[in-house]
């Protein structure tokens, strides 16, 4: 047959997204190998499913065409919730197939609703001939109660994590297997590939753990030789009290000498935890260059590899810069840019997926107004604009009817890219970009402000209360509103930080944009913000920086939230919102939750 499967669906959502997430996750399945060959190897994977948008043609008659994809579908899967059953054209497609290949054949799945509200009439029951004593026959109605895979959720994410167990489901459906075994062995071919990562991430600490043994091996023996030299030293002090007329020189010698070797024995235990230290500090720069580089997310793996799970953890040394590397590379506190949300093998690898770039081609006459930049990529925008996108991560607005292009790259991306960029595209509200370095694609998402999070609005008057006074040589010190730090200017991008009149400062912070204009408490966690222009740079308790906050207004001590400002469409005052202010603990949970829905396997290769 032409089609694995032909998905009927309901044209809302979330009905199209689930069709949509399962057509791709279905193609992209692949049988374990211990499976393979139980089964030619062109069965090996699910080719093609049909969904109408991807496959239907601009014909006619429609329902002539879906009736000839239902014909040359081996398996239909019916996408179920209430508005399913409403639907004419749903039921049509249900009835035709099951008449066409029987019950067995239809697989269900519940996006919403219980199975009586929405599954289909004729998936509930099943008519059943009997006879009576007579010979006589009657059909009646038997109630059956259909296998279905069961995809609920409050949330796309939690959507997402049960359409990855409906996959396996249906596709054991469709192989006749047994759903627990290739769950099993489905889980166990990831492990292995996961293994693989471990392996070589186990290489790196191998040869870290080697160094840090030979540093135990050479305190241990200074330790023995410690030890046996007191032996040695308390058995020669006898000997003088006995024999020496210089027993007080003598004494003080081995006094001497006793200091030095414990004085050496700390000296080494400071130097194995400050190479410890000097190992983060390494990786979260690291991890920031692997971001310039477009690998936002081996930088990920790296950097979470050096931290603690939690700040009591002493396996580990905390270290605030690997703190806020991690809310750098998880985009914590940034919107209204894209941010990174998965990887996704590069789709010219497979022929069904030859047009997923753009043609970008047809404005090439632009690139004479990109100051040498080169175009790689276009997206189609629902207002008619187009989105041009260049290989040094430039950015356009291009509006064909009026002939006007607009540069909005600073409001795309935070950071500039080291890296190249071969081709991106700008697809269902998401952009994909493969850059020069990676081997897979990297898939964007926009980081929106929503209504909740909505906290008012304010004039530019009471805005400037906080922005009023910048520090410079006329106003070189400020205190914290609390009264208990202080901070004194070094130049517009530095200045010193002192608790209270202590006369050295506990930190320095250097290379900061934008004039700073005072720092504040954050009530109640023992934190501080300072503000650099327009963002807020966050203080622990240390008074060493853990995030940047874009566009920084505030914080709200009541929820715990951080405040963020942009402008309103007037350009006359701001609009105030909220964000959460996460702890260590969440920024750790959060980096856990991302890695693991991310394929590793792409990122071996």
């Amino acid at each position: 047959m032409k089609y694995n499967a032909f998905i009927s669906y309901r044209h809302t959502e979330p009905d199209i997204y689930v069709a949509k997430t399962l057509q791709q996750k279905l193609e992209h399945f692949k049988l374990p190998k211990s499976l393979r060959k139980k089964y030619p190897k062109e069965r090996w994977r699910i080719n093609r499913i049909f969904r109408d948008q991807d496959e239907l043609s601009l014909s006619e008659n429609l329902s002539e065409e879906l009736d000839e994809s239902l014909k040359d579908s081996e398996y239909l899967i019916a996408i179920c919730s209430p508005r399913y059953k409403e639907s004419e054209w749903c039921n049509r497609e249900i009835d035709i197939y099951t008449k066409m290949y029987g019950l067995e054949k239809t697989l269900l799945v519940l996006v919403e609703g219980e199975p009586e509200e929405s599954f289909p009439e004729n998936q509930l029951y099943r008519d059943k001939v009997i006879k009576d004593d007579n010979g006589n026959t009657e059909i009646i109605r038997e109630d059956v109660e259909p296998l279905a895979a069961d995809v609920r959720g409050n949330d796309k994410k939690e959507i997402n994590r049960k359409i990855d167990d409906a996959v396996i489901r249906l596709a054991a459906m469709m192989y006749g297997l047994d759903y627990d075994d290739l769950r099993r062995r489905h889980r166990e071919q990831k492990i292995r590939r996961i293994a693989g990562i471990a392996s070589i991430v186990a290489g790196v600490f191998f040869v870290f753990g080697l160094v840090c043994l030979l540093l135990l091996m050479r305190i241990n023996s200074l330790s023995n030789d410690l030890e046996d030299s007191n032996k040695n030293l308390i058995e020669l002090n006898k000997q003088i009290l006995e024999n020496d007329k210089d027993i007080q020189e003598k004494a003080q010698e081995i006094e001497r000498k006793n200091g030095e070797l414990a004085e050496l024995n700390d000296k080494l235990n400071e130097q194995y935890v400050s190479e410890q230290i000097k190992y983060a500090v390494s990786t979260a720069e690291n991890t920031i260059n692997s971001m310039r580089k477009g690998r936002f997310f081996e930088g990920l793996v790296q950097l979470r590899n050096a931290m603690p799970d939690t700040k009591e953890d002493n396996s580990k040394p905390y270290v605030a810069k690997t703190e806020f590397a991690l809310s750098k590379v998880l985009f914590e506190y940034e919107f209204d840019v894209f941010a990174p949300e998965g990887i996704v093998q590069d789709p010219t690898d497979e022929e069904e997926y030859d047009d997923f770039w753009v043609d970008y081609t047809r404005y090439f006459f632009l690139q004479g107004y990109l100051g040498g930049d080169n175009i790689v990529g276009a997206g189609n925008m629902e207002d008619g604009t187009v989105l041009i996108i260049t290989d040094r991560a430039g950015f356009y607005w291009y509006k064909p009817d009026e002939y006007v292009m607009d540069d909005v790259t600073v409001t795309w991306f935070d950071e500039t890219f080291d890296s190249f960029i071969e081709r991106a595209a700008y697809r269902d509200g998401k952009l994909y970009i493969k850059f020069n370095k990676n081997d897979y694609v990297t898939c964007f998402s926009m980081k929106p402000r929503v209504d909740e999070t909505f906290a008012g609005e304010i004039g530019f008057e009471d805005f400037n209360k906080v922005r009023r006074i910048y520090m410079d040589d006329e106003n070189p010190v400020k205190w914290s509103d609390d009264g208990k730090i202080r901070i004194e200017y070094v130049s517009n991008r530095t200045v010193n930080i002192f608790r209270g009149d202590e006369t050295e400062p506990v930190n320095t912070l250097y290379d900061h944009n934008g004039k700073c204009y005072g720092i504040y408490s954050m009530e109640g966690t023992g934190y501080y913000a300072i503000i650099y222009g327009y963002d807020g740079y966050i203080l622990n308790e240390n008074l060493e920086e853990i995030a940047k906050v874009r566009n920084y207004y505030g914080y709200s001590s009541e929820d715990n939230t951080l405040l963020q400002f942009r402008w309103k469409d007037d350009r006359k005052g701001y609009y105030i919102y909220k964000y959460p202010f996460r702890s260590y603990e969440e920024l750790i949970s959060e980096a856990d939750e991302l890695l693991d829905s991310i394929p590793q396997e792409l990122l071996v290769n």
